[in-house]
């Protein structure tokens, strides 16, 4: 329901049967974040039906966050939870934030790289390509 837009998908909907898809479309997402907010993982993955929504069902009944979405690089997941314009673009600036970090990382420049990491993870990974690249 977060990464979706229904305004534009409204706008698209030209004839009777694409309202009608697009009056399900959004009664089964609402539905799916009912299911979801219940614990009922079962009937939740029963109405996923993008890869990113199967993720998204995992991702929170695993008790998973936005945060943790970011953090660990899953951006789908990540858009599917954004249940704010600032946390959608927190999530863009994320994904061009490590893109120059890997490109930096690519091109051998591990100190530029390390001004770009943010989490342990991103920190270690660079400590460890700069170790087996030789470089102290």
């Amino acid at each position: 329901m977060k990464a979706y837009d229904w305004e534009a998908a409204a706008k698209l909907a030209k004839t009777e049967e694409d309202q009608q898809d697009l009056a399900s479309s959004k009664a089964r997402v609402l539905w799916l974040a009912e299911y979801i907010r219940l614990g009922e993982a079962d009937k939740a993955k029963g109405l996923a039906i993008t890869q990113a929504e199967v993720k998204r069902v995992e991702w929170v009944l695993e008790g998973k966050t936005f945060a943790d979405a970011v953090k660990k690089h899953e951006w789908d997941v990540a858009m599917q939870l954004a249940s704010t314009p600032q946390e959608k673009l927190d999530v863009q600036d994320s994904q061009a934030r490590v893109m120059w970090l890997e490109k930096h990382l690519a091109a051998g420049e591990y100190d530029q790289a390390k001004e770009m990491a943010i989490t342990e993870a991103e920190l270690l990974k660079i400590d460890q390509m700069k170790l087996a690249a030789g470089k102290q």
